[in-house]
């Protein structure tokens, strides 16, 4: 399935259980093989990250 822009997605290879939970709102559509993604939390200023697009996949979460 194609990840777009505000699509919710996840780690596709977590190292632990902690970051298997996380999950990120894709800032823009992929470009050059690279997405930046945003920490879905609670914190005032949220941490962005630039990852390659297989990094990452769409998180299919209730």
């Amino acid at each position: 399935m194609h990840m777009k822009a505000n699509d919710t997605v996840k780690y596709s290879k977590p190292v632990d259980e902690e970051e298997a939970k996380l999950r990120f709102t894709l800032l823009r559509d992929p470009e050059k093989g690279r997405v930046d993604i945003q920490l879905n939390c609670d914190y005032r200023i949220k941490p962005v990250e630039t990852v390659e697009v297989g990094e990452v996949e769409l998180a299919n979460d209730p």
